[in-house]
């Protein structure tokens, strides 16, 4: 195996090889185990997005890494006007701290989204009004409306032996009745008062339900039209 030294040498006559290839005149490269991560920038400032087609880099600096003290990762960056190959260490709490903070940083972003979409459809205030109600309340004597396949299906509603009613569907069955109504005006009345937020489920503290196949303006008017 060749030593360190070598290894610099062939590792840097690789990576000069890929960035002229694609027009580059600087370059990073970032290698831990099993992940080598290569762009280059062009003189107009293009970033450019490269690969290890026969995986020899990878290889190469795997071979090089070993040689190191303490040494689980590195990162390269290049200059190629000025003959620069700048090699820098990571170790392995280093990189540990790092996935630690890019799960953060996931888990975060799942919150901000999760809370920006409970907010958007709280919005939603503008109720369905009579007219889209009695349409609905109509088409319902002709079929139900919910989803059909596996598992949690939202909400839904339906007319059963004379009774409108709205639940939780399950497996394409209506699972859970949260409001039933024995007559066309109760239920007309009731739903022409809702709207996308009031039934968009923003009362439950799990997420999952936020919105989640739950009965809107544009399932309506899509059920009756």
């Amino acid at each position: 195996m060749a030593n360190p030294g070598e290894l610099r040498i062939l590792i840097n006559a690789l990576i000069k090889e890929q960035l002229e290839k694609f027009h580059c005149v600087r370059g990073k490269l970032r290698y831990q185990p099993n992940v080598l991560s290569f762009s280059g920038i062009r003189e107009d400032g293009k970033p450019v997005l490269m690969w290890d087609p026969n995986r020899r880099l990878s290889l190469l600096i795997s071979q090089f890494i070993d040689g190191q003290d303490d040494w689980t990762g590195l990162t390269i960056n290049v200059d190629l006007a000025g003959g620069i190959f700048e090699y820098d260490p990571l170790s392995a709490p280093q990189l540990y701290q790092e996935e630690k903070r890019r799960e953060k940083e996931l888990e975060e972003d799942v919150v901000k989204r999760r809370d920006e979409r409970r907010a958007e459809l709280g919005l939603r205030t503008a109720v369905f009004g009579m007219e889209l109600a009695a349409r609905v309340a109509e088409a319902l004597k002709g079929s139900p409306l919910y989803h059909g396949h596996r598992d949690y299906c939202g909400m839904g509603l339906e007319l059963i032996g004379g009774v409108y009613r709205y639940g939780e569907v399950l497996d394409g069955y209506m699972d859970a009745v949260i409001r039933e109504f024995s007559d066309r005006e109760a239920f007309v009345g009731w739903l022409a008062q809702q709207s996308d937020a009031s039934l968009a489920r923003l009362e439950k503290s799990d997420p999952f339900y936020w919105g989640n196949q739950t009965i809107d303006r544009a399932r309506l008017e899509g059920f009756v039209g």
